[in-house]
C-alpha cells in the first residue's frame, strides 16, 4: 500500500510546489495580458495625432506640434568612415583630387594622360610627370635614390595582380573567401586602384620594411613639396581600408600635400573636410 500511496498521491512538498506552479504560471499570464493592453493603447496613442495632422493639413499640424517641430533643422553630415561615398566629388573634381578606393572606383569619364617614354617599362600620367622628376632628381642630389617599381596599371593587369595575390593566400592554407578578403588588403579590384588612374607609384622595390630607410625618412620631409602624399599611412587603415603601405605615393598636387602632410590626414580626411565647406 506504501507503494501504492507514494506513486499516485504526492507528498505534501511536491502538492506545495505544484500550488505555488500553479500560482506562478497565472501571474504570469495576467502580466502578460495586462502588458498587451499597454502596449495596444499606446499604438492608439501614437497614431491619433498622426492621423489627425494628415486629415487636417498644415492647419492641423500648425495647431498641434510645439513651435519646435515647426523650424527646419539642416542634416548633421554623417561621420567619415571607410564605406564613405565620394561619387559625387569626383564627377567635378579637379583632376589631382579624386578619390579612388574600395567605395569608389575610378570614375567612368576619367581619362588617363598616358606617358611611357620618361621610364623604361614605366608609364604615368604626362601630368604629374615634371612634378616626379623633380622629387627624384633632387633626391639624388641629396644622396637619396628613388626608383619607381610600379606605376600606371591598365584594367586587366589590376584583376591580374588581384588574381595572383588570392592565390599565394590559397597556397597558404586559407579558402578562396578568406585568401580574397585578405588579398584586397593589399591589392585592390580591377577598377578602384589608384594605380589605373596614373597617379599613383610605388617606390623602391615595394618592400614593408621601407619606412626604416633613409628613402622614405626624405620623402616624409619633401614629398609635398612636389605634391606628393603617403597615401596609406599607418595610422590611417580604418579610413582607407588599405593596410599600410609606405612605397605608395599619390600625386594631389603641392597645395593639397602640403596641407594633407601639415595636418597628419589621409587623402580621404582632406577631401571629406572639403566637401563639408561647400
Amino acid at each position: 500500500m506504501r507503494a501504492y500511496r507514494n506513486r499516485y498521491r504526492p507528498s505534501r512538498r511536491a502538492r506545495t510546489i505544484r500550488n505555488r506552479a500553479v500560482i506562478i504560471t497565472a501571474s504570469v499570464l495576467t502580466l502578460a495580458v495586462f502588458a498587451g493592453g499597454i502596449y495596444a493603447v499606446g499604438n492608439m496613442l501614437q497614431k491619433t495625432p498622426q492621423s489627425n495632422q494628415e486629415g487636417n493639413g498644415q492647419a492641423g499640424q500648425a495647431s498641434t506640434a510645439p513651435p519646435s517641430q515647426n523650424v527646419s533643422i539642416a542634416p548633421q553630415p554623417t561621420a567619415l568612415t571607410r564605406d564613405t561615398s565620394f561619387e559625387d566629388w569626383n564627377q567635378q573634381a579637379d583632376w589631382r583630387l579624386i578619390v579612388v578606393n574600395a567605395n569608389n572606383p575610378v570614375p567612368d569619364s576619367w581619362e588617363v594622360q598616358p606617358d611611357d617614354t620618361a621610364y623604361e617599362n614605366i608609364t604615368v600620367d604626362k601630368r604629374i610627370l615634371e612634378d616626379l622628376q623633380a622629387m627624384i632628381a633632387d633626391a639624388r642630389e641629396d644622396g637619396i635614390s628613388l626608383w619607381i617599381s610600379s606605376a600606371y596599371r591598365s584594367k586587366s593587369r589590376q584583376a591580374q595582380l588581384l588574381e595572383q595575390e588570392i592565390n599565394s593566400h590559397v597556397q597558404n592554407g586559407l579558402t578562396s573567401s578568406e585568401a580574397a578578403v585578405q588579398a584586397v588588403r593589399l591589392v585592390m579590384p580591377a577598377g578602384y586602384s589608384e594605380h589605373q588612374t596614373g597617379l599613383a607609384i610605388d617606390l623602391n622595390g615595394v618592400q614593408d620594411d621601407f619606412y626604416s630607410t633613409d628613402a622614405y625618412a626624405w620623402l616624409d620631409k619633401h614629398a609635398a613639396d612636389y605634391g606628393f602624399i603617403e597615401r596609406y599611412p599607418r595610422d590611417k587603415v580604418d579610413i582607407t581600408g588599405i593596410d599600410f603601405e609606405p612605397w605608395h605615393y599619390r600625386y594631389v598636387g603641392k597645395e593639397a600635400a602640403k596641407e594633407i602632410a601639415s595636418r597628419g590626414i589621409c587623402l580621404e580626411e582632406y577631401i571629406y573636410s572639403k566637401m563639408q565647406e561647400k
